[in-house]
């Protein structure tokens, strides 16, 4: 019974959903994978959390994500500059 105790222990961590991220630190993981940067209003960010964005998407993924997880609308203001 131990044993069985045991085996399957490991295997309960993944089941764990992942813990939400401030909103600030998702957008400057983005600014420094894809080379761009946002401009936001501190107050208007701090209280807003969400899970890490999926690795490996497009960058209009990441940024679709980010809107719909934290309910903003994020604009494209040149190549590099999103507000």
């Amino acid at each position: 019974m131990f044993l069985l105790l045991l085996l399957l222990l490991p295997g309960a961590s993944f089941a764990q959903e992942a813990e939400d991220l401030p909103l600030r630190a998702v957008l400057l993981q983005v600014a420094k994978e894809y080379r761009v940067s946002f401009s936001f209003i501190d107050e208007a960010i701090d209280s807003i959390s969400l899970p890490e964005p999926p690795t490996g998407q497009p960058l209009i993924q990441t940024i679709r994500y980010i809107e719909e997880a934290a309910g903003l609308e994020i604009q494209q203001v040149d190549s590099l500059y999103y507000t």
